[in-house]
């Protein structure tokens, strides 16, 4: 355990050896080395939502809402260890540049599917993902007692789950759903993980924004008695002028954001220090302000051991980014995250190795990076892996062969963005609601913009946060192409690029290509091609899902929870033909996946997976490993079922598993496995309960079925209080085990009587209702097992 008061005493001593200029000029992300006390340039703010991104290829991990998929605790921490390790490689590499802060993990709460970062959280229920982060925190921090390995930052404190002028909007809640449900995540992390690092969100909170909030103070520090610093998001502080409007100028703001507990400022650097420097010959901030915030910062930097030369994690080198060790814990992640949503003819696993298959669909061939994801070390994607265990595999993506001719002129456009009599032949993907990419046959790249002006194939991916690879189109003639930024494609007079920041930098609605001069023409049909691959014995798989950077990402909420028309129209030409094929959902969210649900009867999900994408589909299909994955967040029939993004209030909205009483797709907690599992003598240690008590639960899981595999154990209570409306079924704990075929192991669970409780709003606290409640396993939310009563005395 970190004996923070030694080190507080420490960081206190050197924030005070500091002059105010000093201190002024160590107030933002990037601080300043002062010499003469030991102090070193240093960065907060490595990002490492699934692995270290930015600073080269790295070890990548399943994206957060596959890792939340693992509903496994130990497996989270070993993944946190790899992060935490890796970090510190490339600290060695470069430290002043490489700094051991982390900008994970991200804990806002899934509530709306829509959300464009949906890819980024760990789901729907503050237990789960509370749980999960705490995990992953304590693996990134290490196991020292003395210090730690590298610093994880809570985000985004709070409220925040749209994208949809999230730099101005106001999450308006309840105090009992902001106590039981926002706030809910953030306490248990901080409880139980001992982290040290918060990052506000952009948006505001019952009108007034989220890094001025007093919940910063009076709730995070004075009720909870967490010693951390909160840093700024970027470009957050001097938001509050330009997209709360909350006020008019730069000394304004820095003065509020640091008085409200801001402790280092993720901003224009020279316009945050001039605005400190001027707040304080104004006498509106004070010395003391500072010393506050830097004794926080400072506390934290201690802690990760830089001036303690005995410090053991100062002894890992760059050698550890990326080896064998870390792979293999990736692999592993990614094997445990597939979730099996059906299976209902046995169709899997195809445990033949001589069996033919064919994998048809826009995922066959190739893997996706988001925009939090780092470099690959290497890329398997799902024809690969399976082509290491079966003896024919054949894959296409099942894309459209076109050219696209200037109807002017008659000349096709280039490689290199000029148009001439020779056709030049494009792979074009489309992605929905009107969004299209051209990747070259001749050389393999992808059409972009290159400097806003130029349009040219020399993109090798698909990637950037202005995501120029993107266009607005369709097949036929006099068709119109607009680019990224929804200008014609080869106007001479774009709008350039803007900053890196707050405001949504893609459409808000899908853009129409609209009509224009030129012809789009279909010289292979790539659906048509693709049924060609079902003919003779081949076992299908069908593979189809998003683009992480297209229809939905940080500043772009997604149009719609379903699939793009074209894909769904592939599967299900492809059922129809075949109706043992296997559907493989690869997305960074949930879908509503209509009457594919129906059509196919072996349905795989998973997340975009990373660098071992295709050994873990390969291990899942082929039987290798058993299915263990569940659903962090409930799939919806339809976007219908949501309503307005904007609405969280949650009990009158009835969103979440938690109030949502309709018919949905998938459930909550859902998964299917290989085999089966059999749950008895369930045994609770007292049948009331009384404030304040603890409630002992065992419960004896068999593996009942043919194959060993995993089951997660998952706990719920459902209160039947009439004082507030009350969740549906509530997830108290959860496990994940391993048992083997035949095996049976008896799990053990240790209710706390406050997972009953509820907010009153008159009495601002938390309160204890008696009557009656129900503690429950299930196999979803919506799938009870066993069922005991208990009285809530």
């Amino acid at each position: 355990m970190i004996n923070i008061d030694k080190y507080r005493i420490k960081a206190e001593k050197m924030v005070s050896d500091l002059t105010l200029s000093q201190k002024v000029n160590l107030m933002c992300q990037y601080q300043d080395a002062v010499p003469n006390l030991g102090i070193k340039k240093y960065k907060h703010g490595t990002e490492a939502s699934h692995g270290i991104s930015w600073l080269g290829k790295a070890t990548m991990f399943p994206q957060p809402i596959g890792l939340a998929h693992l509903w496994d605790k130990k497996l989270m921490k070993k993944i946190g260890n790899v992060i935490g390790k890796e970090a510190r490689g490339f600290f060695a590499k470069n430290p002043e540049i490489n700094g051991l802060t982390l900008w994970a993990p991200t804990i806002d709460l899934n509530r709306d599917p829509r959300w464009g970062r949906t890819d980024e959280g760990y789901g729907e229920d503050p237990t789960l993902v509370g749980n999960l982060a705490t995990e992953l925190i304590k693996g990134i921090q290490g196991d020292d007692p003395d210090h730690y390995m590298a610093m994880p930052t809570l985000k985004h404190f709070y409220g925040n789950n749209n994208e949809v002028d999230r730099g101005m909007s106001s999450t308006n809640i309840s105090e009992r759903i902001k106590r039981e449900y926002y706030l809910k995540v953030f306490q248990i992390a901080i409880e139980k993980s001992g982290v040290m690092s918060m990052m506000t969100a952009y948006n505001s909170i019952n009108g007034i924004p989220a890094n001025i909030h007093p919940d910063l103070q009076n709730i995070v520090r004075d009720e909870w008695g967490w010693p951390g610093f909160v840093v700024s998001d970027a470009g957050d502080v001097l938001s509050l002028i330009h997209e709360h409007k909350f006020v008019t100028t730069p000394e304004e703001a820095v003065i509020l954001s640091i008085k409200a507990g801001i402790d280092s400022i993720t901003d224009d650097h020279d316009i945050s220090k001039k605005a400190i420097f001027s707040a304080l010959l104004n006498g509106k901030l004070e010395e003391k302000h500072l010393d506050r915030a830097l004794s926080r910062v400072f506390l934290a930097r201690h802690i990760l051991g830089e001036f303690d030369k005995e410090c053991k994690y100062n002894n890992i080198n760059e050698s550890v980014i990326g080896c064998e060790e870390h792979g293999k814990v990736a692999l592993d992640a990614a094997i445990k995250s597939i979730v099996l949503l059906k299976n209902s003819m046995n169709v899997l696993p195809i445990k033949d190795k001589e069996s033919s298959i064919c994998i048809l669909g826009n995922m066959a061939d190739r893997i996706y990076r988001d925009w939090y994801s780092g470099e690959f070390l290497y890329e398997i994607p799902a024809d690969r892996g399976l082509k290491e265990y079966y003896k024919d595999v054949k894959s296409y993506d099942c894309n459209d062969r076109v050219t696209i001719k200037d109807n002017r002129t008659g000349l096709y456009l280039n490689p290199n963005g000029e148009f001439s009599k020779n056709k030049t032949i494009y792979e074009m993907e489309d992605w929905g609601w009107g969004t299209v990419t051209f990747r070259c046959t001749e050389n393999g790249k992808y059409l972009t913009c290159n400097d806003d002006n130029t349009v040219s194939a020399t993109a090798d991916t698909i990637w950037g946060w202005f995501t120029k690879e993107v266009f607005y189109t369709k097949t036929g003639r006099d068709v119109g192409i607009k680019t990224w930024n929804s200008t014609d494609i080869f106007q001479q007079s774009r709008t350039k690029d803007g900053e890196i920041g707050i405001t949504a930098s893609t459409p808000l609605q899908p853009v129409d290509g609209g009509s224009g001069y030129y012809d789009i023409e279909v010289i292979s049909n790539g659906i048509e091609e693709g049924l060609k691959y079902l003919e003779g014995n081949s076992k299908p798989i069908v593979i189809i899902g998003n683009h992480p950077l297209i229809n939905g990402k940080e500043t772009i909420d997604r149009h719609d929870i379903t699939l793009p028309t074209r894909q769904k129209k592939l599967a299900l030409k492809i059922v129809e033909k075949r109706s043992d094929a296997v559907l493989i959902l690869v997305g960074s969210y949930p879908f509503a996946i209509e009457e594919l649900k129906d059509k196919f009867s072996t349905i795989i999900y998973t997340s975009h997976l990373g660098q071992e994408t295709g050994n873990a589909l390969k291990a899942i299909v082929s039987g290798e490993k058993n299915p263990g994955g569940r659903l962090p967040i409930t799939w919806y029939k339809s976007a219908k079922d949501l309503g307005n993004i904007m609405d969280y209030e949650l009990p009158s909205c009835e969103k979440t598993y938690l109030y949502f009483n309709k018919e949905v797709d998938f459930p909550f907690g859902y998964g299917l496995s290989y085999t089966n599992f059999t749950y008895n003598n369930i045994n609770i240690d007292r049948d009331e309960l009384k404030e304040n008590q603890v409630v002992n639960i065992t419960v004896t899981i068999t593996n009942s079925g043919n194959y060993s595999g995993d089951e997660v154990v998952e706990l719920y209570i459902k209160h039947f209080g009439k004082t507030v409306k009350r969740p549906v079924i509530q997830l108290v704990d959860f496990d994940r085990i391993f048992l083997e075929k035949g095996e049976s192991r008896t799990i053990t669970f240790n209710l706390p009587a406050k997972e009953f409780y509820y907010w009153s709003e008159n009495d601002r606290t938390f309160k204890w209702e008696q009557g009656k409640g129900e503690i429950i396993f299930g196999r979803s939310s919506r799938d009870p097992i066993i069922k005991k009563e208990i009285i809530l005395v």
